[in-house]
């Protein structure tokens, strides 16, 4: 949870695991409320970034609105708290050499697409293009949208597969996913195993061309 997140506050995340827990207990008992749906599918996709954090020892950092991420620290132990070192990760969420570099908050480390991870840094080099906290409020946040989820983790948190992308993510985002056709696999597996149609190529195209910040109009994608 990056700067001004609710989410980041112990209080908001109490409550929703008390959300979570009447959620889970309306199931038990057979009366699942299908309001409760959507805000599942969010504070799912917040615990898969939790687990990751921890996952690599920054969990501390993550729930600071300041925090900075250890993993862009010099030496071998990376400034970590994990007891699993690097060798333990999953190899898409080793550092690159970018995270290595640039000093960020630690929840662009727990995205599980190594070049989405690149684009976020770069991209928020330049807030005047791209707005680190809105990106933040529409992934993270609770309260901060309509009911449509912009991603749905369907398993481990760690595993690329898991993660699915909706259209409505790719419209206001997808510049940010350039180089990651493995996110498009994934979705349309999802999809398909719902019975939903899969995303075309000129459907996520012309998407993510329609999500480019007017200051970078022309580039290609």
């Amino acid at each position: 949870a990056k700067v001004g997140c609710l989410s980041a506050s112990p209080r908001v995340r109490a409550l929703m695991r008390r959300f979570a827990d009447h959620a889970y207990s309306s199931y038990v008992q057979g009366t699942p409320a299908l309001s409760h749906l959507s805000l599942l599918v969010h504070l799912n996709v917040n615990h898969a970034m939790v687990r990751n954090a921890e996952m690599l020892g920054v969990i501390h950092e993550y729930h600071l609105w300041d925090g900075i991420s250890p993993l862009n620290k010099q030496g071998p132990s990376l400034g970590l708290t994990s007891s699993r070192g690097p060798i333990e990760w999953p190899p898409n969420l080793w550092p690159t050499s970018l995270q290595s570099s640039i000093e960020h908050h630690p929840w662009v480390d727990c995205f599980v697409w190594p070049r989405f991870r690149d684009n976020l840094l770069r991209a928020f080099e330049h807030p005047e293009i791209c707005d680190e906290d809105d990106l933040c409020h529409d992934l993270c946040e609770f309260g901060y949208n309509d009911g449509q989820p912009n991603f749905i983790v369907w398993g481990d948190s760690w595993d690329p597969h898991a993660w699915e992308v909706s259209l409505r993510f790719l419209e206001k985002w997808g510049w940010l996913l350039q180089g990651c056709p493995e996110t498009l696999q994934a979705t349309n597996y999802w999809r398909e195993k719902r019975g939903e149609k899969p995303l075309t190529v000129d459907q996520v195209r012309t998407a993510m061309l329609r999500s480019i910040p007017p200051q970078l109009k022309g580039s290609e994608l």
